[in-house]
C-alpha cells in the first residue's frame, strides 16, 4: 500500500513545479559578468520570450561551447530549457508540461492501485484548481 508520506511527497513536487516560475531572464542576464559567458540574447516572441545564453568550458586545452535556450510564456513562467553543445542540435533538458505530466501520471497510477475514487477526489481537491482536472482525468483513466 502506498504510504501517506509518499503521496504527500508527490503532491508537493507537483504543486512546487506548478507554482514555480523558474529562473527569470534578469537572473540569466547576471551571467553576462562571468568571463566564460560569450553572449546573452533575449528575443520577444508572440507567446513570450526566448533567452539564449552562450558560454564555454575549457578542459585540457579544449574549448566546448554551450548554448542554453530558455523559453517563457507571456506570464513570465519558464516552460522549457534546451541545450546545444558546439554545433549540435538543441536537446530538451527540462520541459514544464512533460515534467508535470510525468508526476501526475505517477501519482494517478499509484493512487488508483490502492485507493477508492472518493478518496482520490478528496485528495485532489487540495490541489490548485488548474491541476485538479488534469489529475482527476488521469486517475479516472487508471481506475477503468
Amino acid at each position: 500500500m502506498l504510504s501517506a508520506k509518499s503521496v504527500n511527497q508527490l503532491i508537493d513536487k507537483i504543486v512546487s513545479v506548478h507554482l514555480s516560475k523558474g529562473v527569470q531572464p534578469h537572473e540569466l542576464a547576471e551571467a553576462a559578468f562571468n568571463p566564460n559567458y560569450d553572449e546573452i540574447v533575449i528575443k520577444k516572441i508572440r507567446s513570450g520570450l526566448k533567452v539564449y545564453v552562450s558560454f564555454f568550458e575549457e578542459e585540457d586545452g579544449r574549448r566546448t561551447n554551450h548554448t542554453m535556450l530558455y523559453t517563457y510564456n507571456s506570464k513570465k513562467i519558464l516552460q522549457r530549457v534546451e541545450q546545444k553543445v558546439n554545433n549540435g542540435n538543441f536537446k530538451i533538458q527540462w520541459d514544464r508540461t512533460e515534467n508535470l505530466s510525468h508526476l501526475i501520471n505517477e501519482l494517478s497510477f499509484k493512487l488508483s492501485r490502492d485507493y477508492t475514487l472518493d478518496f482520490i477526489n478528496a485528495l485532489m481537491s487540495t490541489l490548485p484548481v488548474e491541476l485538479r482536472k488534469k489529475c482527476l482525468d488521469k486517475s479516472l483513466s487508471f481506475t477503468k
